[in-house]
């Protein structure tokens, strides 16, 4: 048989774990929202998109279990930065869905297309990008900015130590701060 007062503290407890849980998912929307919209805009070009991202990350964040998070604005915006990757991957598939083959009658100056052939350049460079990583650091980049993976989980799926993983994302990062800058000086 159960002993209600058993249940009453595991409900309190819940109680309170769920309340320091809400106050910080609270404390990061006050201090990081408005942060990561601006960030998000700058590499996504629309406010809109930006304030969808923001509400997927919360929306992710909401379903950790806060409390294992040494740090939870890190994390936040490392969920901010794996929904990029998210969204630019949704945007390249809708490029080639939207992809009409060049014919000598079609009118390549309107400028909507000018605009997917910017995108698909910038898409083709980071394809290009990914592919050039020496194969180690490629496997750890598309663990931890596509899968969403920690350090920790990375690590162990791609059977390296954690110091492998951050030395890899470190020349990843490094790699591509380079083909941004690339990218941003074609367009």
């Amino acid at each position: 048989m159960r002993n209600p007062l058993m249940s009453a503290t595991s409900t309190a407890e819940i109680d309170e774990e769920r309340d320091a849980r809400n106050e910080i998912i609270i404390r990061l929307y006050r201090n990081h929202h408005r942060t990561n919209v601006r960030w998000l805009t700058g590499r996504v070009k629309s406010v809109a998109v930006a304030e969808d991202l923001v509400h997927d990350a919360f929306t992710r964040l909401m379903k950790k279990n806060l409390s294992n998070i040494e740090n939870p604005a890190g994390y936040l915006h490392r969920i901010v930065r794996g929904l990029v990757w998210e969204w630019s991957s949704l945007k390249r598939n809708q490029i080639e869905r939207s992809f009409v083959p060049f014919d000598e009658s079609f009118d390549v100056a309107m400028a909507g297309d000018q605009d997917r052939l910017d995108d698909q350049q910038i898409l083709r460079l980071l394809e290009k990008f990914i592919q050039e990583l020496p194969s180690n650091t490629r496997l750890v980049f598309l663990l931890v900015r596509l899968e969403d993976l920690t350090y920790d989980e990375a690590a162990k799926k791609a059977g390296m130590s954690v110091n492998g993983v951050k030395y890899h994302m470190k020349v990843a990062l490094k790699m591509l701060r380079s083909y941004r800058d690339i990218i941003e000086d074609v367009s």
